[in-house]
């Protein structure tokens, strides 16, 4: 039976935000001014990956990254991304051809790569990709998310990503071949300089911007910018901060052009620092001021290079200052974090209730027998509503056999009351309450006693639930059905 209409677009992120952390990384690292000997690492040996006709590469170590004293907050202030960040060593990313290359509607988006992970790191990475959407099998290979973006598994420490199917089947190829085309031409010449470092990255552009620049950015670009043919940059972050950008364009002009923009942007900015005068930010304004007196700009014929390098006491003054304002904001941060995580707990209910109701009135008001179901039969399409973002190890639900932050009665009596309860977040996500979803839809956030008490909780406890449900039960009340509403009203014996 076709359902009338499928709930749910919003989708997680979990496959973008693992398999294209190397272009996250690239992206961050691009607003550190970027010396010309990188230091010696694993990410330059991704580069012989690159398939042929790469235009644009760029790379990370991860577990270097990580263990920066300048990145040491970070679980503290973004566990999410601490979490899925934890056993991913190193990652590329490379761009491969487009037809046209460049174009005004449509941005240079077929990109590809490759993520190294750690022994065991698999298991859990592949169990949350189990929420996410599946796409039909390529060269053997179970294939995860989409349509946008589609990830494989080629070993136990090798996971693969595409923007689209080719571009996965590429990167299967190069990673079984145990190499690619490699960096070429231009593009070897900007990016190695650079490779090794913990973040790096490159581009030679198939043709310069000014032979096809869309008409409707000329006015809000710098003229400069059309100039551009090339790119490179790379960046440390330990032990001492240290960062390099290099910009090749078609004649010297646009280089000068840059080097009189970055320096007019840094005396802007040294002037809003002086203006600043919260005695409880002077470190802060400090380790800026000092990072801005450290950078160094030069414009050689058509090339502009952007620098920087703080030594051992500018680079602790540095995380000092970082820390200290990261702590200033930090409970500020939690709180809103914590009801942003709330507010998608509840309403990933309240979708989840909306999508039981399309499903009921095509089969005559029965509830249906699992979540499972709901998705099966198209009533669901998010997996990601199955997951509460506060949750930090979503669990496999027995029932339905897919990983989840809530937990389902199944199938229980058409007539239940309003305020029979049908579903509930996991115990201890948020502390000594859950999230409670009942029968008419009312969401309600439900301490751990209540649920336990009658009288409480919307006039209903677990067992009164469970009690409604056995005494109202249409036909026999076998075993199975006893069991399955006992394990989740919780009655012990």
């Amino acid at each position: 039976m076709e359902p009338r209409r499928a709930l749910g677009t919003r989708r997680r992120g979990l496959c973008a935000g693992l398999l294209m952390v190397a272009v996250l990384a690239v992206a961050a690292a691009g607003a550190v001014a970027a010396g010309d000997v990188a230091v010696a690492g694993r990410t330059a040996e991704l580069l012989r990956f690159a398939p042929e006709g790469t235009w644009a590469a760029g790379a990370v170590d991860l577990e270097r990254l990580l263990a920066a004293p300048m990145l040491a907050p970070l679980p503290m202030m973004a566990p999410d991304i601490a979490r899925q960040a934890r056993g991913i060593r190193t990652a590329a990313a490379f761009a491969l051809p487009m037809e046209p290359p460049l174009d005004e509607h449509e941005g240079p988006r077929r990109v590809c790569g490759l993520v190294e992970l750690a022994e065991g790191k698999r298991g859990a990475l592949e169990t949350e990709l189990t929420g996410a959407r599946q796409d039909e099998p390529l060269e053997g290979l179970a294939v995860y998310g989409g349509p946008d973006l589609l990830a494989a598994f080629v070993d136990d420490t090798t996971l693969v990503f595409g923007s689209d199917r080719d571009a996965l089947a590429a990167a299967v190829r190069v990673v079984r071949a145990g190499a690619g085309a490699g960096l070429t031409g231009g593009l070897k010449a900007i990016t190695e300089p650079h490779a090794g470092r913990t973040l790096f990255g490159g581009m030679a552009l198939p043709r310069p911007l000014a032979e096809g620049f869309p008409e409707s950015a000329r006015e809000d670009s710098p003229e400069w910018i059309r100039e551009l043919t090339g790119a490179g940059f790379g960046c440390d972050l330990a032990p001492n901060l240290a960062a390099r950008v290099h910009l090749k364009f078609l004649n010297p002009d646009a280089a000068q052009a840059v080097r009189g923009a970055a320096q007019e942007r840094i005396a802007a900015l040294r002037t809003e620092l002086a203006a600043q005068g919260d005695p409880a930010m002077a470190a802060v304004r400090a380790s800026a001021a000092m990072v801005l007196d450290a950078i160094e700009l030069t414009a050689e014929g058509p090339d502009f290079r952007a620098s920087i390098d703080l030594n051992p006491q500018q680079t602790q003054a540095l995380q000092g200052a970082l820390f200290m304002q990261m702590m200033m904001f930090g409970q500020s941060l939690g709180r809103a974090r914590a009801q942003a995580q709330t507010a998608v707990g509840m309403a990933n209910l309240r979708n989840l209730f909306t999508s039981m109701v399309l499903y009921r009135a095509d089969h005559q008001q029965q509830f249906p027998p699992s979540l499972k179901a709901l998705l099966d039969e198209g009533y669901l399409t998010d997996r990601d509503m199955l997951i509460d973002p506060a949750d930090p190890a979503p669990q496999v639900d027995p029932q339905s056999g897919l990983p989840t932050s809530y937990l389902y009665a199944g199938e229980v009596p058409p007539n239940v009351p309003g305020n029979f309860i049908i579903a509930y977040s996991r115990k201890g996500i948020y502390g000594d309450v859950r999230f409670v979803l009942y029968a008419d839809g009312a969401v309600s956030e439900v301490s751990e006693a209540d649920l336990q008490r009658s009288g409480a909780a919307r006039g209903m406890s677990f067992w009164d639930c469970f009690r409604w449900a056995a005494d109202h039960w249409r036909s026999e009340f076998v075993y199975e059905d006893e069991e399955r509403l006992r394990r989740f009203f919780e009655i012990q014996g």
